[in-house]
């Protein structure tokens, strides 16, 4: 039977039920398009941030971000999941903010895609696709700019909505160890508009491995049809018996995550 949900508002449902697919098929790069990525960021002026639209006006996320210093290659390799998760995605919106392309290397997997806000990774392609980014990143600040940012004028004032869903030890763990995927996002208030991230530990540290955005902002939810079924996102949590001894707790980072 073919299903039908609608984008956005029940693709919020999907990135806790949705399948979390293999990559889209289509060529893979063999490694990050660093070096080019870094030589593009040398050889231009930083360009402006694109001005706030819909919610992202008069502060939009790329706004309230801006001014934060180049990722620290050293802190980079040290970031773990889930504690650091909102860090890395704030460490992408300050890049984007300042035009600093050449960071994409340190938050973004050597094979990361971006596609539609959907965990089944629709229409994605390589972030790296012989552009050091290029095509990625401009979409990247358009969407950004369309998110409401906190205003430090403005007693109370509050940014968009972000989330990383709360999660029990045993997927806990599956997310530090690297077996399963983390998914954050942003929402705007009306619920029309995400930004969506899949972060993974890969090859020994934390990255971003897919970046979820709308090229255009959505007028309404947008109908897509699928036949795959919709499997949970975490593994289940195996339960011993009502008298079994609890397992000790698990350390907790002695600071907690920020952005």
């Amino acid at each position: 039977m073919r299903s039908r949900f609608a984008l956005p508002l029940a693709v919020l449902s999907c990135l806790v039920a949705c399948h979390d697919g293999t990559r889209a098929s289509g060529e893979r790069p063999d490694g990050h398009d660093g070096e080019q990525t870094r030589s593009a960021g040398a050889q231009r002026t930083p360009r402006p941030r694109p001005a706030g639209t819909f919610e992202g006006a008069p502060v939009s996320l790329l706004d309230e971000y801006a001014g934060r210093p180049p990722v620290d290659p050293d802190e980079a390799a040290r970031w773990q999941l889930p504690y650091q998760a909102k860090r890395i995605v704030v460490s992408l919106l300050a890049a984007a903010a300042e035009d600093r392309i050449e960071d994409l290397p340190l938050l973004l997997a050597p094979d990361a895609r971006w596609g539609l806000p959907d965990r089944r990774q629709i229409e994605s392609r390589p972030v790296f696709a012989g552009d050091g980014g290029a095509t990625f990143f401009d979409a990247f600040r358009s969407a950004a700019a369309r998110f409401r940012g906190r205003d430090r004028a403005q007693p109370g004032g509050r940014s968009a909505t972000f989330v990383c869903p709360p999660m029990p030890p045993g997927p806990e763990d599956a997310v530090r160890s690297g077996a399963e995927p983390y998914w954050c996002y942003f929402v705007s208030g009306d619920r029309l508009d995400l930004l969506v991230f899949r972060l993974m530990v890969e090859r020994g540290r934390a990255w971003i491995t897919y970046v979820g955005l709308f090229p255009t902002r959505p007028s309404g939810p947008v109908a897509v049809a699928r036949d795959d079924a919709p499997p949970p996102l975490a593994p289940p949590v195996i339960r011993g018996p009502a008298d079994a001894t609890p397992p000790p707790a698990r350390p907790r980072p002695a600071t907690a995550p920020s952005g």
